[in-house]
């Protein structure tokens, strides 16, 4: 039987001169815990994974982008599809090329086909731009775009 138990995975990862506070402590914990119930392997088992262990052994970044690497690889490992949602998501949206005062987001987990549309406005510099790129979010269904798989195109 796997160890679920993180606490040995954590201390390995400060091993590797990262310090989690106590609330990434339960962000990592959490992942890790989930990630080894779900695949039947241990905690510490999940750090040897490559991409993992790159990260830990990564002394070239700080140690706060480390973790945050760590972390978005952990939650890649752990919500596979929602991940791979959210990264077409932002390649549509990059593909967009919308102006720079300009950001959209999906609602959490795409649990709805809405989006929100944030828009840092200026009085002087009007809205012009800003309208032709509605327009052009308009003409697509990005969340239905985000959560096709490469098996719904086929």
């Amino acid at each position: 039987m796997s160890d679920n138990n993180p606490d040995k995975a954590l201390k390995k990862i400060e091993s590797y001169g990262l310090r989690p506070g106590k609330n990434w402590k339960k962000i990592l914990g959490d992942l890790l815990s989930d990630i080894a119930g779900r695949d039947g392997i241990g905690c510490e088992e999940i750090l040897l994974l490559p991409d993992i262990e790159a990260i830990l052994e990564n002394d070239n970044e700080s140690a706060p982008k480390r973790l945050e690497k760590l972390k978005n690889a952990l939650y890649k490992l752990r919500y596979p599809r929602h991940s791979a949602a959210l990264s077409r998501f932002r390649r549509h949206v990059k593909d967009l090329a919308l102006p720079t005062n300009m950001k959209i987001t999906p609602i959490p987990y795409f649990e709805s086909k809405r989006l929100m549309i944030e828009i840092v406005y200026e009085y002087e510099n009007g809205l012009d731009e800003e309208i032709e790129a509605i327009k052009r979010i308009s003409e697509i269904n990005l969340v239905k775009e985000a959560l096709e798989t490469e098996e719904d195109n086929n």
